[in-house]
Formats: structure tokens, C-alpha cells, sequence
């Protein structure tokens, strides 16, 4: 339990619920308390799945956050990752030449320092052809969704499902897009035709081949608790007798998260004797 109430989910809650009745904050979405109090939120989508009153409190995070930096300023981090499509458009043709100096002894701590980059985390490197996404810029995310739509629209009247590999994308299609566009017929097909790649397969009764037994890490995505359905992709293990432990890390603050987390695996597993 978090000795400071911000850092607890529903301390947040109560902040946006008084924000809402006017009895907590009178700048409402201009508020800087607020913001401070939210900038502690990991905006987690399981929340919303384990929250007693259904709060979903990524989704008030994305909408207070739009209103409140609009004609403001955001944080490095903001554009860094609000804008990546639009970075790797530009770093796309020149990837070997941004892969050197995003990696490169030197070159790295500064790309870091430039971008918000914790400095204990890794820059991915950029490929050729790469998905995209957004952070919470609701606007350009609105304008990229009507482009998806319109690109997949064949697909999407023809009923060809859409599997998406990683979960936060998966919940995008499936959470995101219907609330965003309620009345759009092809959003609501589209959200309803997307599966993740262990519903697929179990729609299939797709049979995995017999390995040899070993242990197995499952990451379970905070998306997966909260949209998804993460014990599908953990119903249908290769045969075999295999160790199958679970790990979850979220965003800024997974690193804590994960010790966590990692620490109670430790103290979980058998010890094993030494020779």
C-alpha cells in the first residue's frame, strides 16, 4: 500500500471524480494539482478491468491531458513518443545512419538525454517498414484512425479478421477505436474482428507440436488483464510437462514493478541445491 495517496489508484480516482463534480479543484482541466497527481499514474488498462467502480482511468488520463497542453507545451517525452510515426517517417530512409547515432558510445547518452529517454533503457532500433501509434494526441489520433479505416475498408466489409501480435495494439483496435468513433459502422466491425494471435489460433483449434519440457516466462501485458484475454494465450501450451511462471512490467515505473514482481518468483521458486 503507498504511503503517499497520489501513488494509489484511488486517490487518483477521487481527484478526477471531485475535478468532476467542481467540489475538489476550480481550474478544472487547467489544473496543475491534477496533472501532478496523474503524472504518477502508469496508465495501466488494467485498471479499468480491476477498479471496485469501472473507472477507466488511462482513458480520463488521455482526455485530461489533451485539454490541458493544448496551446501548451509538452514534455520532451510527449513528442517523442506522440510523434513517432512521424519520426520514423523521417528516420526511416537514413535507418543505418540514426541506428549509429542512437546506439553509438557517446552519441546514445545524448539521443537519450534529447528524447526523455530513461537512461538505463535501450533505443530501439528503426526499421524500414515498422508499425505505428500514438500518445495521447487525440486529434492526429482521430485523423489516423479514419486513414486505417479507409485503407482496410475492402477488408473490413469483407469480414477478414485482423490478428494483432502486440497487446496494446490489439486493445486499440478493440477498446479504442468503438470509443472514439461509437457510430462508425466499420470501426465497430473492425473492433469486433480483431483477435489476438492465441484467439485466432484457438478459433482454429490449432493443435501447437510436442516439445521438449522447459521453463516458461509468460509476460503478461497490463492491455491483455484489462481487454483482452490473457489466459487464452496460456491455454493452449505446446504438450509436455512445462514450468510456465508469469511476469508483469508496466511503463515509467516497471522497473520497480517488475522487482517486484521478480522478487516474488524468486521467493516462489524452489531453491536448487548446489554440487
Amino acid at each position: 500500500m503507498p504511503l503517499d495517496e497520489r501513488q494509489a489508484r484511488g486517490g487518483r480516482r477521487a481527484v478526477l471524480c471531485g475535478r468532476g463534480r467542481g467540489d475538489v479543484m476550480t481550474d478544472g482541466r487547467q489544473s496543475k494539482e491534477v496533472r501532478e497527481w496523474l503524472d504518477l499514474c502508469l496508465e495501466g488498462k488494467a485498471c479499468k478491468k480491476e477498479c471496485p467502480t469501472n473507472v477507466d482511468m488511462a482513458a480520463n488520463k488521455a482526455e485530461f491531458m489533451a485539454h490541458y497542453f493544448k496551446g501548451r507545451l509538452r514534455s520532451r517525452e510527449a513528442y517523442t513518443f506522440g510523434w513517432l510515426h512521424r519520426w520514423l517517417v523521417l528516420g526511416r530512409p537514413l535507418a543505418p545512419l540514426a541506428n549509429f547515432l542512437t546506439h553509438a558510445p557517446g552519441f546514445r547518452v545524448l539521443a537519450k538525454r534529447l528524447a526523455g529517454i530513461a537512461p538505463q533503457r535501450d533505443i530501439p532500433r528503426i526499421a524500414r517498414r515498422s508499425f505505428r501509434r500514438t500518445f495521447r494526441w487525440l486529434d492526429d489520433a482521430r485523423r489516423l484512425w479514419h486513414r486505417t479505416l479507409d485503407n482496410l475498408s475492402d477488408n473490413i466489409d469483407a469480414g477478414v479478421p485482423l490478428v494483432a501480435l502486440e497487446p496494446s495494439c490489439d486493445s486499440a483496435f478493440r477498446d479504442e477505436l468503438p470509443s472514439l468513433f461509437p457510430d462508425h459502422p466499420r470501426a465497430g466491425r473492425l473492433s469486433k474482428r480483431t483477435y489476438s494471435l492465441g484467439e485466432f489460433l484457438a478459433s482454429e483449434n490449432y493443435q501447437p507440436p510436442r516439445v521438449p519440457s522447459q521453463r516458461v516466462i509468460y509476460h503478461r501485458h497490463c492491455h491483455q488483464a484489462a481487454v483482452l484475454s490473457p489466459e487464452t494465450e496460456i491455454a493452449r501450451p505446446p504438450p509436455g510437462r512445462h514450468d510456465l511462471r508469469r511476469l508483469i512490467s508496466r511503463g515509467a515505473a516497471s522497473i520497480p514493478v517488475a522487482a517486484h514482481e521478480r522478487l516474488a518468483s524468486r521467493q516462489a521458486a524452489p531453491r536448487r541445491s548446489k554440487r
